[in-house]
């Protein structure tokens, strides 16, 4: 059941939302932005909070819902924002995607922008600002869709939601500063500790050589309690500006269901998974380790040696280096004394875990398909249908939403401090016995389990570093140094303008299948996430691509994902359809190469754009321009 801080309004939308002959909710959310003071590892930060909470608060609907979003600058230093709903794709909603300057105007200080858009697709997702580095300041929550059929739902009692992030006691704006300045040689700034949930341990000694406090009694786990015997779904998200994660439970197996929203067949048990920024998972985990004891750690590993200590603004990296592990807290609730039986004779535990039979799940559906559901783009009346249903969905007045006050639509969440005897004495698997995921075998439940056969279009794009005039290392694709225009890409468009080169823009027609191969010759790897689409991971290898070599080694039944990860000094080739007029941003999500350069603009079907009504372009795209002085020229 939805909580108490969502407004529900029932509305029948035949043609806007898509999917079962059920009424459609419109979910109402108000999100306020601003700066709070919290030591969420022990040492005080200005922190930018969403309803001043950190993380912010867990947006909850369902498929084929549509979700109104109040978004309120309040950010006391009178700086912009803007909300990216990451791996939500924005069939006809591409001015809600969030990018500044590719989608929409940033949102001035003191104005409330009002994000419309349906639910199209399941899975676990997350928000995030996408104005400069804002995110690494805290900027950012937790967006869950349910789908009705779901393909496990009557496998697991419970979802737990579980974020890891990087943290640093500096804020984004002074790191993004030193990170583009010739003082970096180009050194990423060095993490000060790893979090789960929102909580950290900072070693308070090194607070206190620099000079700051550091309160080790207020330092605590996140805790969750689980019953014996039950399985669980967890959802796992990488919030991390760079951080790359392994993430593990002591004593417990992970068994995926879940990739970046897509469901997947079941996969084989694993011990870890590794997890770069942006990436999403679910997992199937059952409490079945009471003979190991009754707390587990619960771990988020960082690759330390991707981080280079001199040049670098942390001024004790050890801190991180030494130790760059965050950790939470699996506990074992008692069982009950007292078993009930039910009138066949099974007892609770046994009816809510046993697996059921496959053809139990003949009826789900995959929560988030391969192209849009219910859009026909060769019959622009009806299209423009849709628009104008949306349209005018946007001048209906909607009551006035409620804000959060806690965190009241996740499982409950305890802190366990440094002094209490509740501490987990569990040690992880060494690095030998320690079966990791392998993404590949995540293939996609239901459906299409094949990525298309042929491709019509291919991008090759090469990862470039280099030092500017300045001395300031720049990053792009094949040294094209992407930067944030002042008017929208997506203006630009529909004016049919020139679009400048340092968009990077690349343009596919409707209806095609566009491969793209990713060089990266640097030391490190990079997650790169696609706006508006899932693509198939269709290989992968060392060096760079060779069309003659390489060709033969691409697969079809890999995984289709949003974010993917492409290997240090390695190839990585990605396919998709051209189903989603719009332009979509290509970028590496670590946030200091986003802010480099490393990014790539996709203008789908431009014609496409052109060919839509007037009623495409929301009258609140149009007004946070003119409120931030930005003539779009519509």
């Amino acid at each position: 059941m939805k909580n108490l801080y969502i407004q529900l309004f029932f509305a029948v939308l035949s043609g806007f939302a898509n999917g079962a002959n059920r009424q459609k909710s419109i979910i109402e959310y108000s999100l306020t932005i601003k700066h709070v003071f919290g030591s969420p590892d022990g040492v005080p930060k200005r922190i930018l909070s969403i309803n001043s909470r950190f993380p912010g608060p867990i947006l909850r609907g369902a498929k084929g819902d549509t979700m109104v979003v109040h978004v309120t600058n309040k950010i006391q230093s009178r700086e912009p924002t803007s909300i990216h709903w990451h791996g939500i794709e924005q069939v006809l909603t591409a001015f809600e995607d969030g990018p500044e300057g590719v989608t929409q105007c940033p949102i001035p200080y003191g104005e409330t922008m009002t994000y419309t858009f349906n639910l199209r697709q399941s899975g676990t997702y997350w928000y995030h600002s996408h104005h400069s580095s804002q995110y690494t300041d805290g900027c950012w929550g937790v967006l869950i869709v349910e789908n009705t059929p779901e393909a496990y739902k009557s496998e697991y009692v419970e979802d737990i939601i579980i974020t890891l992030n990087d943290w640093h006691h500096m804020t984004a704006t002074t790191l993004t500063n030193w990170y583009l300045s010739p003082a970096s040689k180009g050194h990423e700034p060095i993490p000060d500790s790893i979090m789960i949930n929102g909580r950290g341990i900072y070693p308070c000694i090194y607070a206190e050589l620099d000079g700051k406090s550091c309160n080790s009694a207020k330092q605590s786990y996140a805790t969750f309690s689980v019953k014996k015997g039950k399985v669980y779904r967890i959802r796992v998200i990488n919030t991390s500006a760079m951080a790359n994660l392994i993430f593990s439970i002591d004593n417990h197996v992970l068994e995926t269901i879940e990739v970046d929203g897509v469901d997947t067949v079941r996969v084989p048990p694993v011990d870890s998974v590794r997890m770069s920024s942006a990436m999403r998972y679910s997992f199937l985990v059952t409490m079945n380790r009471e003979s190991r004891g009754n707390a587990f750690w619960i771990r988020a590993t960082a690759s330390a040696g991707v981080y280079n200590a001199t040049p670098n603004i942390n001024p004790y990296p050890q801190a991180f280096l030494d130790n760059p592990e965050g950790k939470a807290i699996l506990k074992y609730e008692p069982r009950r004394k007292t078993i009930l039986l039910k009138p066949n004779g099974f007892d609770d535990d046994e009816m809510e875990t046993k697996i059921p039979f496959e053809n139990d799940r003949t009826i789900a559906t995959q929560g988030r398909p391969e192209s849009p559901e219910g859009i026909d783009w060769n019959n622009l009346t009806s299209i423009l249908s849709l628009i104008n249903q949306r349209h005018e969905l946007e001048k209906q007045p909607i009551s006035k939403s409620k804000s959060f006050t806690k965190n009241t639509n996740n499982k409950a969440i305890e802190l366990v401090t440094l002094a209490s005897a509740l501490l987990p004495s569990t040690i992880p698997k060494s690095p030998v016995d320690t079966i990791l995921l392998n993404p590949d075998l995540c293939r996609p439940y239901g459906g299409s389990s094949f990525a298309p056969a042929q491709y019509n279009q291919q991008a090759v794009l090469n990862v470039t570093f280099f030092f500017d005039d300045t001395g300031v290392l720049r990053s792009g694709f094949n040294r094209i140094s992407y930067n944030v225009g002042k008017v929208p890409v997506i203006f630009q468009i529909l004016q049919n303008d020139i679009l400048p080169e340092y968009v990077h823009p690349i343009y596919t027609p409707l209806g095609t299948v566009m491969q793209i191969i990713i060089n990266n010759p640097n030391k490190g790897g990079h997650p790169f996430h696609l706006h508006g689409h899932t693509f198939w991971v269709v290989g992968g290898g060392p060096g760079n691509f060779d069309e003659i070599r390489d060709t033969p080694s691409l697969f079809r039944n890999g995984v289709r994902r949003d974010t993917t990860r492409v290997n240090p000094q390695s190839w990585m080739a990605i396919r998709y359809s051209t189903n989603n007029p719009g332009p979509w941003l290509l970028h590496c999500h670590i946030n200091w190469h986003l802010h480099s350069g490393l990014a790539a603009v996709l203008i789908e079907a431009p014609e496409i754009m052109r060919s839509f009504s007037s009623a495409w372009i929301p009258d609140e795209a149009k007004r946070i321009c003119e409120a931030g002085n930005i003539a779009i020229g519509i």
